[in-house]
């Protein structure tokens, strides 16, 4: 796994900000502790990653109510926290010895976001969640959403995309600081990835930094050695500048089906 630096220094009057995303994949239905690629076996692989990482910010991906648990109870010695409880498998922790949680929320994307739904025509309900942090220092905001697209109904995630920035747009437009993380399950240059940097008065850029992967980019891995596939990202809103970006790459046995991204940002 590459290493990763934690130490937090930054140029006068400017924050640098760690942000995470990482989809463990979800115990499912018919999983034994025993099993090849069980949550049991992975699961002290996940939180190591996590606990070691030095973020402000984890968005995590199909974390059931086990997953959860146990990684909140095992992350507290870091100092992570979870900002938000919901029916929703997408996470949010956060540092907090350096932030402060203001307000925090979650919406179906869907026709009726208040409930957990299916209405576009999507193979599972999805959603995005959000918080708002105060950086305890300088008193510097910002909004970090966590959310999970579709990975087989690419039109559905169309209308995700609309509907997650139509609400960035009316609920957080006046925040100059915002980070979007997650499993999109679109590949770059996807007509989804675009329509999410189209400049409807909230412009989002990818942190992504391709000279740091110029062969491969790749964060699925399905288990093995053969899925080369960009699909998770992290996006900043401009005025903001992306510092580092790192795929932990890791050699098998695989902590999940996905490499954990983080981008550092500093903060406007």
């Amino acid at each position: 796994m590459e290493e990763i630096k934690t130490d937090q220094k930054v140029t006068t009057g400017k924050v640098l900000a760690r942000y995470m995303s990482f989809n463990i994949k979800c115990i499912t239905k018919d999983e034994l502790p025993e099993s090849e690629n069980s949550w049991e076996k992975r699961k002290e692989s996940v939180a190591k990653i996590i606990a070691s990482s030095g973020c402000d910010f984890v968005g995590i991906q199909e974390s059931h109510r086990e997953q959860t648990k146990y990684l909140s109870s095992t992350l507290k010695s870091v100092g992570l926290k979870k900002s938000n409880t919901s029916w929703s498998t997408n996470k949010i922790y956060y540092q907090t010895a350096k932030w402060k949680l203001l307000e925090d929320g979650l919406f179906g994307l869907s026709d009726t976001p208040d409930v957990k739904a299916i209405t576009y025509g999507n193979a599972v309900a999805r959603s995005c969640t959000w918080s708002i942090f105060e950086h305890l220092e300088s008193g510097k905001k910002i909004v970090v959403y966590d959310t999970h697209l579709d990975h087989k109904v690419f039109e559905a995630n169309t209308k995700m995309v609309l509907q997650i920035k139509a609400f960035m747009k009316k609920q957080h437009g006046s925040y100059e600081n915002i980070l979007l993380g997650g499993d999109m399950n679109e590949k770059p240059g996807s007509k989804n990835i675009e329509l999410l940097k189209v400049n409807d008065e909230i412009l989002l850029e990818d942190t992504f930094i391709k000279e740091n992967y110029p062969k491969n980019d790749r964060t699925f891995t399905g288990f093995d050695n053969k899925a080369k596939r960009r699909i998770d990202y992290i996006f900043m809103r401009e005025g903001m500048k992306v510092s580092n970006f790192t795929i932990l790459q890791q050699k098998e046995p695989f902590p999940s089906d996905h490499f954990p991204i983080i981008a550092e940002v500093f903060l406007k």
